[in-house]
């Protein structure tokens, strides 16, 4: 029954009942991760992995990623991460079985979004990297960029703030660091995530233009409730920079940032409007400074022209405003 004794009508009982299947689903999920564990055989995980069931299983979750939900795609995510760390022979299975194929779709399609599934999605990348032919499918599927862009989006980036990008682009260092591959569409997938932010702005402007001074507030203040554009902004640039901030560190990553004009993709979020007056001294804006520093670092020449461009441009748009007639 419902609160107070009233019974639940059928929609919500449908709603209930899909629940507790998922709740189940992830307790089965985290008992089979059990057989990756050390203490296990590498036959234990080919029994599992090579038969039709848990394959099965897997590829259902991944292509139906909405209705079972962030906490179900994680642990199966991380099942799979594990047993092919686990027993690397099994891979094969997952990759002719259709269960890689599966993931790599969701990753590029709308997968459930949360701190987990963000972590667990570079993990899986790099274990189906394990192999020459799982490299192979990985670099041809390009589910970094497409896994990215999503991330910057108003209904999201505000999930994800604190350790989450930090750790994110740790890891995606990690993956490129081991499979050179995948540098240039990852770097790709970052500077489209630069480009998307103030699309995105706009469109939250929009929306708070047509809604009312009321009706847009800081994640803070009431979670959940839309954030404001500058709000948005806020959050938004600060996890691409701490994104950034770890990948800028190797030269090639920086400089193939650079040749993909993420630069000027930086700059220009920096020339917005809505940006916050106190900007220079928070989170976001330490970060983006010290990510466009990095870059110099590594192609000098490139960065601290358009910099100098950038500054000479603005100085003659504040030089124009200030000679105007009152």
């Amino acid at each position: 029954g419902g609160l107070g004794g009233s019974p639940l009508s059928s929609e919500q009982q449908e709603k209930e009942e899909e629940y507790e299947r998922c709740r189940l689903l992830g307790a089965i999920l985290n008992l089979l991760s059990s057989a990756a564990t050390p203490l296990a055989t590498a036959s234990d995980v080919r029994d599992l992995m090579s038969g039709q069931e848990l394959p099965a299983l897997l590829t259902s979750i991944f292509r139906d990623s909405k209705r079972f939900g962030a906490a179900v795609y994680e642990k199966a995510a991380s099942l799979l991460t594990e047993f092919v760390h686990q027993e690397p022979a099994c891979l094969q299975h997952v990759l002719s079985s259709g269960v890689a194929e599966a993931f790599l779709e969701s990753v590029a399609g709308t997968y459930p979004v949360s701190r987990g599934v963000v972590s667990v999605v570079p993990s899986v990348l790099g274990a189906l990297c394990l192999s020459a032919a799982g490299c192979q499918m990985v670099e041809q599927a390009k589910p970094i960029a497409k896994f990215m862009s999503a991330l910057c989006s108003d209904k999201v980036t505000a999930l994800l703030q604190g350790e989450c990008p930090s750790n994110l682009g740790v890891q995606l260092e990690e993956l490129m660091r081991h499979n050179p591959s995948l540098l240039e569409s990852c770097m790709e997938g970052c500077v489209h995530m630069a480009t998307r932010i103030p699309t995105y702005m706009a469109e939250v402007q929009a929306r708070q233009d047509g809604m009312g001074p009321s009706s847009s507030v800081t994640s803070k203040e009431a979670p959940g409730q839309p954030l404001s554009a500058q709000s948005y902004l806020q959050c938004a640039v600060e996890f691409l920079s701490k994104l950034l901030e770890p990948l800028m560190s190797a030269a090639e990553h920086a400089r193939s940032f650079v040749r993909k004009d993420g630069v000027q993709a930086l700059l220009q979020i920096l020339s917005l409007p809505q940006l916050p007056r106190a900007f220079s001294r928070s989170e976001a804006g330490r970060f983006i400074i010290l990510v466009l520093g990095k870059s110099a670092f590594h192609s000098p020449s490139k960065v601290l022209g358009e910099v100098m461009q950038r500054t000479r441009r603005f100085v003659t748009e504040v030089e124009g405003e200030g000679s105007a007639p009152e």
